[in-house]
């Protein structure tokens, strides 16, 4: 599937403030499942100084550092993407997946631990975990269809543009939430099961609902072997294919934010407007 991607970010303050250092995440990454065509990134006002360069999880970003005072940011994207995975299967687990909780292989599993330690822990989350087990006979990839299911199912979807991201406790209470929201919540169940989890931020081909809006979208990766990373979308209840273009993954949400930086000044207000449009064919 290619992808004509188009993403606008309009931050505005109510007294010109300095801007400090910020970091774009909003470089499509380049692997066996997504090629990028085209890429470019127009920032106002211009930074004095810009580079791309690879963070500590391996994603491209956009570093930029600003002189003098403003009143407002935009940040204007466009991409074009190939999507090339069309079936999120195309692996065979091998016979580290065989039983829940998960044991990775000694050298897979230093490397992985800050992405199974990282745990949110619940008593909500843990029970989850353990009835999803137990109904799929403590099999690692009937656990995972079942957890997507059981989200996709049971959280009813909502659109939060701005805010951080619910404690997964929070959501599985409320039983609504953003994809950040329950991509969190999916990892965090993973976790409890030991499963390497991830999380990742880009876009979608096809919002939840018919009548949404497009805007960035979550969802988490789980670390299979023999398969490696592979999404799975609770908002969907589908395991990732080529309707999904992923822009940067990290251990949390709050490291995985598109746009991040910090403002200096005497405006006490801010405001955000956001546009995405994503065309596909």
């Amino acid at each position: 599937m290619r992808f004509d991607i188009r993403h606008r970010a309009h931050y505005r303050y109510s007294a010109p403030v300095s801007l400090g250092p910020h970091v774009l995440r909003l470089h499509p990454r380049c692997d066996g499942s997504q090629q990028l065509l085209s890429f470019s990134c127009e920032i106002a006002p211009s930074p004095s100084l810009r580079c791309e360069a690879l963070d500590e999880e391996g994603n491209v970003v956009v570093n930029a550092w600003f002189t003098g005072e403003t009143s407002q940011l935009e940040i204007a994207v466009r991409m074009e993407v190939e999507t090339r995975r069309t079936n999120p299967f195309d692996y065979v687990p091998d016979v580290n997946c065989s039983s829940l909780p998960m044991r990775y292989p000694p050298a897979q599993a230093a490397t992985l631990a800050r992405y199974r330690e990282a745990r949110q822990s619940s008593a909500e989350a843990v029970e989850l975990a353990d009835r999803l087990a137990a109904n799929a006979n403590n099999n690692p990839l009937a656990f995972l269809e079942a957890l997507n299911t059981y989200l996709c199912e049971n959280i009813v979807h909502e659109m939060r543009d701005s805010g951080g991201t619910k404690a997964p406790q929070t959501t599985l209470h409320e039983g609504k939430g953003a994809s950040r929201d329950v991509a969190a919540l999916f990892m965090a169940v993973c976790r409890e099961q030991d499963f390497a989890a991830r999380y990742v931020i880009g876009y979608q081909a096809h919002p939840a609902y018919d009548d949404e809006a497009h805007s960035v979208h979550a969802w988490p990766e789980i670390f299979i072997p023999g398969g490696g990373w592979r999404g799975f979308d609770p908002s969907h209840g589908l395991a990732v294919a080529d309707a999904h273009v992923a822009l940067a993954a990290s251990i949390d949400s709050q490291s995985a934010v598109p746009v991040e930086g910090v403002y200096f000044g005497s405006a006490f207000e801010s405001a955000m407007d956001l546009e995405v449009d994503v065309q596909t064919s």
